[in-house]
């Protein structure tokens, strides 16, 4: 698991309306598949991700969430238990 608190900072712009946000997070090691990703949100700006693509991996991972991140609480997906079912399908 990797936390990144506080990647935002108003004055810089991140997080405006159409706008494309990337950043570089350092963390320990990770398995090769991402399979979940959770995002908080403080504060009153309705705040819409369009979709949060994780690279740097063998697979990058996207997640699409197009609906506002409610306040103040984790929120996200996690396709653990479905990649973790495909792949020992494919064995």
């Amino acid at each position: 698991m990797v936390f990144a608190p506080r990647i935002d900072d108003p004055r810089s712009g991140r997080f405006s309306r159409c706008s494309t946000d990337i950043f570089t997070i350092n963390g320990p090691c990770t398995n090769p598949i991402i399979c979940y990703l959770y995002l908080y949100r403080s504060g009153n700006d309705g705040w819409i991700p369009i979709d949060v693509t994780i690279s740097g991996h063998a697979m990058p991972a996207t997640f699409f969430y197009n609906v506002p991140i409610p306040g103040d609480t984790w929120f996200g997906y996690n396709r653990c238990l479905r990649a973790n079912s495909s792949s020992l399908a494919v064995k």
